[in-house]
């Protein structure tokens, strides 16, 4: 199973299956995957856009690593 690594087709006889969305691999373009399609339903890579930014800035010093 291809996922995560490379977005697109890998061609390989060995991997069947390519875990993709309907942005990566849309319908019409299944006929150039050599992997069968596992549609994910939303996007295939999960990124957290929800995630704070702190407002304090931290030094590895603060932690009691070398800089």
């Amino acid at each position: 199973i291809n996922y995560l690594g490379n977005p697109g087709s890998i061609g390989a006889d060995f991997i069947e299956y390519m875990i993709v969305d309907k942005f990566t691999a849309p319908e019409t373009h299944k006929k150039y995957l050599s992997e069968k399609p596992i549609y994910l339903p939303n996007c295939y890579q999960p990124n957290d856009d929800q995630r704070r930014i702190p407002e304090t800035n931290t030094t590895r010093k603060d932690f009691g690593l070398p800089e």
